[in-house]
């Protein structure tokens, strides 16, 4: 049987980052296309996304705010 690790569990946080997000394969599959997998400024979670999506992350300022976030945290 399997439990859910909820909000406030110690390994909540861990989960959220080290599980591959539940539509990967379909993102994956859509064009023939592989995807890649970004953390969204926003909310802390993993997405899967595909190559235009990707360069919209790195590009367009949404990885450069992640990475000033995690600076934050390791301050």
């Amino acid at each position: 049987m399997k439990k859910l690790i909820l909000p406030g569990h110690p390994l909540f946080e861990q989960t959220l980052t080290s599980v591959l997000p539940p539509n990967w394969k379909r993102i994956s599959a859509k064009d023939g296309e592989q995807c890649a997998f970004v953390m969204r400024s926003d909310s802390g979670l993993m997405e899967a996304v595909n190559r235009v999506e990707l360069s919209v992350y790195l590009y367009g300022g949404e990885y450069d705010d992640r990475m000033s976030d995690v600076e934050e945290v390791k301050s």
